[in-house]
């Protein structure tokens, strides 16, 4: 197996890019790097404008993010964490998104591709002010919240503006939703009942 790097360059000479490829027998190109980025692009004035870490192809880094993306002017815009080409990340959103002001946009929650947070929105959308504008609950992948609405949405003033309730992906009327609940907490008790007289 051999690897094999592409420089591109800007008029006045500055780099622009530096790509990683894993090369083998077919005309294919596939990023590659285990060491440090398969791919880094910059601006004309030399600071980075983004990098993505990568194996066989797949974006891949494990305990730091795979991809950032900055402005010209060095304020982080965007970030991703991967693991085997999947949005993961154990300890925190996979990822995020932020203003030019630096502000936070939006933060998402995955697991090995499946958007899941538990207790939590797994994902949250915020204005340029910093103010709520989004809540999302998901459980799996599937938009789920047993103790309140799964959709939570806000006016830029901080105020809900509407909700919806969820469980397993299906968007139930708050009587249907609240009755669900009801159900399945009876079925769990009684189950912990059974258990018990065991």
């Amino acid at each position: 197996m051999s690897f094999y790097k592409k420089e591109t360059y800007y008029p006045n000479g500055q780099l622009e890019s530096r790509i990683y490829y894993l090369s083998k027998t077919t005309d294919d190109e596939i990023l590659h790097r285990l060491n440090g980025p398969a791919t880094e692009h910059f601006y004309e004035n030399g600071l980075l404008r983004s990098y993505m870490w990568c194996d066989r192809g797949k974006r891949h880094r494990a305990g730091a993010p795979a991809y950032e993306m900055f402005t010209e002017d060095n304020i982080l815009m965007c970030r991703i964490w991967c693991f085997d080409g999947d949005h993961h990340n154990d300890n925190g959103p996979a990822i995020e998104e932020f203003y030019s002001n630096g502000q936070i946009q939006s933060r998402s929650w995955y697991i090995h591709g499946n958007l899941h947070r538990i207790d939590a929105p797994a994902v949250e959308a915020y204005y340029s002010s910093g103010a709520p504008k989004e809540y999302v609950y998901y459980i799996n992948n599937k938009c789920h919240r047993e103790d309140g609405p799964a959709i939570e949405k806000f006016a830029s003033d901080n105020k809900p503006s509407n909700v919806m309730y969820c469980l397993d992906n299906k968007i139930l009327t708050p009587a249907i939703y609240h009755r669900q609940i009801t159900l399945r907490r009876l079925a769990t008790n009684a189950q912990n009942n059974n258990e018990l007289s065991l």
